[in-house]
């Protein structure tokens, strides 16, 4: 649109601009032009109103402004149950799900006209409960065309709408969790998390052999590493872990080490394997270090390393094997040596001088790096 430009304008610095009437001194009124006030109609309602997914309505004194807190956000919004938000949320949504899971439904990407609008979404408490944001039909939410993305504890999410079926994320304070976890049971996923970044998954470490009659013994092989990388995950989900037991020491002079076990971790129907180390030969026989384990079903599947070979003559104990990124074997000595350090390493062989029984391997363990 341009300047009025009907009969009798003033012209103030060069522009067109009204002037009023004055009968005393023979002014005229500018002339309003029907062509002006349709500039001026279409501009509020064509360019704005209509553009930014409303319907002109008579009566209705607010659009102008109802549409531009779309355009530019300016709502105000506090919720604090599972809910849709429409185009007229724009802006910033204070959401709390301190008395139950909360589930948002972000407004249709295309729902303002097909103008983009911004949204934030901040999460005003710290319980242990899930708010999750979802899009709506067909939408995604970039980058990655998720389909469901969580917000921590006092977390919060930046979205912009592209008006196209498109959310994109340009901002956010995700929560982040990590675990180590050195028992059987289930690990509960924490409000808010929704991936396994990462987790690292140990089988326990073999037992060293015992020595007898002066005859050194073997170290004890390794526990493998199971590598999992981007596994999602629900909050809520349980996850079962069963962690392996380190080979325990050998009493018995002479007698080869008892062997680590395995250990898993199950996410709903996939199961992640670490296997545990072999014991370490007896000093009777001055065979091979115990076997290294080996790992099923991970991202990267790491074998254990096998436990040193004691010799015939050694009075000196074989060490055990080092787990994949994990605990160290235990050290050979002309005494007793020393226990696998955790997580996953082998023990060591009895040393020669006199009989001793075999050193134990460690447990395993189960790492999880995780983020919302």
């Amino acid at each position: 649109m341009d300047r009025i430009d009907g009969a009798n304008y003033a012209l103030n610095g060069g522009l067109r601009q009204f002037q009023d009437q004055n009968l005393s001194i023979g002014q005229a009124g500018t002339e309003v032009t029907a062509a002006w006030m349709n500039d001026v109609q279409e501009e509020l309602i064509g360019g704005l109103i209509a553009a930014l997914g409303l319907a002109p309505t008579i009566g209705a004194q607010r659009q102008i402004q109802q549409a531009l807190w779309r355009k530019f956000g300016g709502n105000l919004t506090t919720i604090t149950a599972t809910a849709t938000l429409t185009a007229d949320n724009a802006g910033l949504v204070l959401a709390s799900a301190s008395a139950g899971n909360v589930v948002l439904t972000l407004p249709a990407a295309a729902g303002a006209g097909g103008m983009a609008i911004p949204l934030t979404i901040v999460r005003t408490d710290a319980s242990a409960n899930s708010l999750t944001v979802v899009p709506q039909g067909t939408d995604q939410l970039q980058p990655g065309a998720q389909t469901t993305v969580g917000i921590g504890a006092l977390g919060r999410l930046g979205l912009n709408g592209d008006g196209a079926g498109n959310w994109e994320i340009i901002g956010a304070r995700a929560l982040s969790a990590a675990a180590l976890v050195t028992s059987s049971g289930s690990w509960v996923v924490p409000a808010g998390i929704t991936l396994i970044r990462r987790a690292l998954v140990w089988g326990a470490g073999g037992g060293g052999g015992a020595s007898n009659n002066s005859q050194a013994a073997s170290g004890g092989g390794s526990g493998a590493l199971c590598l999992v990388l981007c596994q999602p995950v629900t909050p809520g989900q349980s996850i079962t872990c069963m962690i392996g037991a380190g080979g325990a020491s050998q009493p018995t002079l002479g007698a080869a080490g008892n062997n680590g076990s395995q250990t898993t971790m199950t996410v709903g129907s996939t199961v992640y394997t670490a296997g545990g180390g072999s014991g370490g030969t007896g000093g009777s026989t001055s065979q091979g270090g115990g076997a290294g384990a080996a790992a099923t079903g991970g991202t990267l599947n790491i074998g254990g390393q096998q436990g040193a070979t004691a010799g015939s003559s050694s009075l000196l104990g074989a060490g055990g094997g080092s787990a994949p990124q994990g605990g160290m074997g235990g050290q050979g000595a002309s005494g007793t040596g020393s226990p696998g350090t955790f997580p996953g390493g082998g023990g060591a062989g009895s040393g020669g001088t006199g009989s001793a029984p075999g050193l134990a391997g460690a447990n395993g363990a189960i790492l999880l790096e995780c983020e919302g």
